[in-house]
């Protein structure tokens, strides 16, 4: 199993840990069975305790490109979208 490197996230009253750091990235991709997910977002690749792949995705904050510390570009702990891989 992965070792705990980058920490867990909840979502939905799920745990899953992320197996690489979070990177900016631009998303266009269906979401659910009607909705689309497009723009900007922080990713990372994550497991669930049963070692199925998971993307999570946050929403970068109003202003983030202006900001220094990456620490303050998202809501770290409360990640926006989690996506079966």
């Amino acid at each position: 199993m992965y070792e705990n490197k980058y920490g867990t996230v909840e979502f939905e009253g799920k745990t899953y840990t992320l197996v690489e750091q979070a990177g900016i990235g631009y998303i266009s991709k269906p979401y659910g069975s009607d909705a689309w997910l497009q723009g900007d977002f922080y990713r990372a690749h994550a497991i669930d305790n049963e070692g199925k792949e998971y993307l999570v995705l946050w929403s970068p904050v109003e202003g983030w490109k202006e900001m220094e510390d990456g620490a303050d570009h998202c809501d770290w702990d409360h990640p926006d979208y989690v996506i079966k891989v």
